[in-house]
């Protein structure tokens, strides 16, 4: 019996334009490939590495914007003992965190919907913004680090990872690509000059591609290797639709159109 047949509720997903559609079922589809509580490269490993290039202590206030499931404040939360507030603009991320929450016993963990560029944000409060791979389905990204750098205190601190374009003239079938997942990316040097326009300093900016492509290729390796299990779960044509969409990602990185950025920053 085909996977399909022994789950007659689930419909396979049309190709791209899927991408960006945060159903529950998607959301839990991607997070097979990116590890348990995330929507992004690397897992807690990825969180772990890039707290170590942050200054980070004990009961610090963090804003965790783009929050998806969780993952991060929840890590923040138990680790660090911070206060965490996570805002995403999907209601459907929001109910799985929530529940996820609640089942941990976090009191110092919450989360809302909201768009970060306008949800209304109290103002010099939090030590830490953190978002990671959302910013680029937002065009007027000036909105974004205003009001992110309306909310920090003074000398608080901004981490991102986001998706960027290569400088050289980019490909058409990326082109298209960005079209079709409603992305819109920038260089790197000028996702640091917004930055530096909002008023943050100390803009630091790392070109973190390769290590896009190792987890990328990690995690495909990962899903061949437990196909039968995806199956019992998924349908073949959830399979193919990672495994393409996966194999996409790593042709754009290698060909120079999709760069993985990670950028710190002050107040």
């Amino acid at each position: 019996m085909s996977s399909q047949a022994a789950h007659p509720d689930r419909q396979a997903f049309p190709p791209e334009e899927e991408a960006n559609r945060y159903s529950r079922r998607s959301i839990l589809r991607s997070e097979h490939m990116y590890g348990e509580g995330f929507q992004s490269p690397g897992g807690i490993e990825a969180v772990e590495a890039f707290c170590s290039k942050l200054h980070m202590r004990e009961g610090m206030k963090i804003l965790d914007f783009g929050s998806g499931l969780g993952g991060a404040s929840f890590y923040f939360g138990e680790r660090y003992g911070a206060t965490v507030m996570g805002l995403d603009f999907s209601q459907e991320m929001i109910n799985i965190s929530t529940e996820r929450k609640e089942r941990k016993s976090l009191a110092n963990v919450s989360f809302q919907q909201g768009d970060i560029r306008t949800t209304t944000l109290p103002k010099d409060t939090f030590d830490l913004a953190w978002t990671r791979d959302c910013i680029l389905y937002i065009p007027e990204k000036h909105l974004v680090w205003q009001n992110v750098y309306s909310s920090l205190k003074p000398g608080g601190q901004l981490f991102i990872t986001d998706f960027c374009k290569g400088k050289g003239p980019l490909s058409e079938s990326f082109i298209k690509y960005l079209g079709h997942c409603h992305y819109y990316l920038e260089d790197l040097e000028n996702y640091g000059q917004a930055l530096g326009a909002a008023g943050f300093r100390h803009i630091r900016i790392e070109d973190h591609t390769k290590a896009f492509i190792d987890s990328l290729q990690e995690e495909l390796k990962e899903l061949n290797g437990r196909r039968d299990q995806f199956l019992r779960e998924w349908t073949e044509s959830d399979f193919d639709y990672l495994v393409n969409r996966w194999l996409r990602k790593i042709q754009f990185c290698e060909q120079g159109d999709f760069i993985w950025g990670l950028f710190i920053a002050e107040k």
